[in-house]
């Protein structure tokens, strides 16, 4: 008997523990799920500290490249606000380059057409056209603006990151950043083995305007010309400047 009363005191005791448990996972909640961000933080290209609220889902982009990025970061369903230049984007799909057109960074934008809608974000370059004026308008009516400027590769990298952030792209920023930086080393190998006397000199003109021409030099398109083997004339002569502007007697005299 005692042994019979020893087994079933054993089993009962299997049972309690078998139901305190299965009562336990009833009465208590699952973990909840970690509450998004309200706010997204980033600094931009100019060390300016932007807060930004969250999830960002209405995007205006004013130039061509940064509306690019944020396609090939699969977030071109965010841009709901274009510049005029981004409609000659061969990069750019059509359902993009169908959104509300803006104006741009050289002529100006259209404030109330970019009030209207209603972006989370703007994203633009600084630094050239009417930018600093554009960037006052927007910040004026509460809207947040990330200043964007790239002198070299190493700054593209960087406003690619700084995309990815604000529209939660980032693993994908990682895997361009990551191709990007394969390719452009590879390049650079090349590049590095030729003698500096048989590198080209190239002048790249940015534009012309009342008899002096503007050039490209301590700038990301400027840079390009040294990291792929050429000697960049404008950026050997004025390595501190962006986009020098020079006489056409300056330009002829370096040949």
């Amino acid at each position: 008997m005692s042994k019979g009363i020893s087994k079933l005191w054993a089993a009962l005791l299997i049972l309690v523990v078998i139901i305190g448990a299965f009562a336990a996972a009833l009465l208590i909640p699952p973990h909840a799920k970690p509450a998004l961000p309200k706010h997204i933080t980033v600094v931009d290209m100019t060390g300016k500290t932007v807060n930004i609220s969250a999830p960002v889902s209405r995007v205006v982009i004013l130039q061509s490249y940064w509306v690019e990025t944020a396609y090939l970061l699969g977030a071109g369903d965010k841009v709901v606000g274009i510049s005029k230049t981004a409609k000659d984007s061969i990069w750019i799909p059509d359902y993009i380059k169908n959104r509300t057109v803006v104006g741009d960074i050289f002529t100006g934008i259209n404030l109330e057409t970019v009030v209207g809608l209603k972006p989370d974000v703007v994203i633009t370059d600084t630094g050239y056209g009417k930018a600093e004026d554009v960037i006052k308008s927007l910040e004026g009516q509460g809207i947040p603006v990330v200043r964007m400027f790239c002198r070299n590769f190493d700054d593209q990298l960087k406003a690619i990151r700084i995309i990815g952030t604000i529209l939660n792209s980032s693993s994908k920023a990682e895997e361009l950043i990551n191709y990007l930086s394969n390719k452009f080393n590879k390049i650079r190998e090349v590049a590095l083995k030729i003698p500096e006397g048989e590198k080209p000199r190239v002048f790249m003109l940015s534009s012309i305007n009342e008899g002096l021409v503007s050039a490209y030099s301590n700038s990301t398109w400027g840079r390009a010309i040294e990291d792929v083997g050429g000697i960049n004339i404008a950026y050997r002569e004025f390595p501190n400047q962006a986009w020098p502007k020079v006489s056409v007697e300056k330009v002829l005299a370096w040949n």
